[in-house]
């Protein structure tokens, strides 16, 4: 053997790791994928006053159109409904990598809430616009301020609940269901409540002078924040079961809101007028209803990743 065989056999072999391939690239797959806390502040920045005010225009449309006597004239209400929906999914999905997501979004919503308060309450002479008038009544920017501030803090919760090992503990025989029962009675109240204080009148709408509709009255101070803080209960109660949380969102406030009663009134003939104070009520009330349990479902989705983590 020569001297150049001999260099040749005592070189470093280069050793392929086992997991890898030979010839192909080593891909992350997207679970795998990581986000800094800096990109999910800024994209939940952009994306949280965008899909909040999709949100309250699209309840105005559907409120306008449901309580002059078209409850599914409104496709464009429909569609920014789903819009935003999809926009606030992503930033609660977003709780995975760090809840600065969730709080930017509470952030807005405050900042929704304070706005609509001030013209509420100001003594200033300007006029309100449709939606405006439309938001007043129900105060609905505070009820998802408290219902997004909620989901932030259970987050967090279950967040630090799960690193130090307390999920992993018992719960008690009966818990998911009583929970699940406490959230549908909570939310058949939003109901009863949101429809206490529901204007019962249209007429400035049909004649297009929105300024002219009654403005909150007593009913609106002393249930409006009741209102919120019941919905505040039903998003903390998915730090125990994200489950009976989401039922109830879906079956007592959202699909009843959004879809079935509309469907039944227009298929029905049952549809609001002028003369009938309870259905124009009922035809305000559903399409807030329907909105507070679009935003409890997809803002407690970031517990349920925490839970499932």
């Amino acid at each position: 053997m020569n001297a150049t065989q001999r260099s040749r056999l005592e070189e470093p072999q280069a050793t392929t790791p086992s997991h890898v391939t030979p010839g192909r690239s080593h891909r992350r797959s997207v679970g795998e994928i990581e986000f800094g806390r800096r990109t999910l502040f800024i994209a939940a920045a952009l994306l949280s006053p965008v899909a909040l005010a999709l949100l309250y225009n699209s309840v105005g449309l559907l409120q306008a159109v449901g309580a002059t006597g078209t409850p599914l004239g409104s496709p464009g209400g429909q569609l920014g409904l789903l819009v935003s929906a999809i926009l606030i999914a992503l930033i609660s999905h977003s709780s995975r990598w760090s809840t600065i997501g969730p709080a930017a979004l509470t952030f807005w919503a405050g900042a929704f809430a304070v706005v609509l308060m001030y013209e509420t309450w100001s003594s200033s002479s300007q006029s309100p616009s449709e939606i405006e008038a439309l938001l007043q009544w129900s105060q609905l920017p505070t009820i998802v301020f408290f219902i997004c501030c909620a989901a932030t803090l259970a987050t967090r919760f279950v967040r630090r609940r799960r690193e130090h090992g307390e999920l992993r503990g018992s719960r008690s025989k009966y818990e998911g269901l009583m929970i699940t029962i406490s959230a549908f009675l909570l939310s058949f109240a939003i109901l009863v409540l949101l429809y206490a204080i529901a204007p019962r009148t249209v007429a400035p709408l049909i004649i297009r002078t929105p300024e002219f509709m009654s403005p909150p009255g007593a009913n609106t101070v002393l249930l409006a924040p009741g209102i919120a803080l019941i919905a505040f209960v039903i998003t903390w109660l998915a730090t125990r079961s994200v489950l009976g949380v989401q039922l109830a969102a879906w079956i007592v406030l959202l699909i009843p809101g959004i879809v079935l009663v509309p469907l039944i009134t227009t298929l029905s003939g049952a549809i609001a007028t002028p003369g009938q104070p309870d259905s124009i009520a009922l035809a305000m009330t559903m399409p807030v209803a329907g909105v507070v349990g679009l935003v409890i479902a997809v803002t407690t989705h970031g517990i349920a990743l925490m839970h499932k983590r």
